[in-house]
């Protein structure tokens, strides 16, 4: 009700979230990603009452800069702070402290970091919407070719080309060790 809420005052899509597993193919997820990447804003917005103190503080600017970027008002603003008090003030479990403390780390502490793996997610997910044809054979491919140029500067066409596909990814461990060594 309080995601609704904030989602319709940031004017985002009021979607209900995706839970942690999809019933059918892991390609399927390409919808439930595009969904959270459209309601981070409003996740922030929710986890920003159950940050410390401290925490708050630091992150004020960055929340008073998605205020301004999604033109919310006075009024929304102290409606959302009533909405985040009210929140924090719910008791908890351990466990639900837990899992609020690391949904705050990865939208707030990682977030550079947690946007640009869903963003990976769902680049490699929007391969698969290629029907019969998938296209993630494609870029299992098109990855293979790369690795196997990248190979070729290092070793002999003949031991790339006859090699099975385990003794090239071996075959490339090594190297890579061998360089990080240098």
């Amino acid at each position: 009700m309080y995601r609704k809420e904030i989602s319709l005052i940031l004017n985002l899509p009021a979607s209900s979230p995706q839970r942690g597993f999809v019933p059918h193919r892991w390609l399927s997820a390409y919808d439930g990603s595009m969904a959270t990447h459209a309601m981070m804003p409003a996740y922030k917005e929710l986890y920003y009452g159950y940050l410390s103190t401290a925490d708050k503080e630091l992150y004020r600017e960055p929340l008073e800069l998605m205020y301004t970027k999604y033109n919310v008002n006075q009024a929304a603003r102290a409606r959302i702070k009533v909405v985040q008090e009210e929140l924090n003030r719910k008791g908890m479990t351990p466990q639900g402290r837990e899992r609020k403390k690391r949904v705050c780390q990865k939208l707030w502490h990682e977030e550079t970091t947690t946007v640009l793996q869903l963003s990976i997610y769902m680049g490699c997910s929007g391969y698969s919407q290629g029907g019969s044809q998938t296209l993630v054979r494609k870029l299992h491919d098109r990855q293979l070719e790369l690795f196997l140029a990248f190979l070729a500067f290092f070793v002999k066409a003949e031991h790339i080309t006859q090699a099975t596909d385990l003794q090239i990814v071996d075959l490339g461990g090594h190297l890579l060790v061998d360089i990080l060594q240098l």
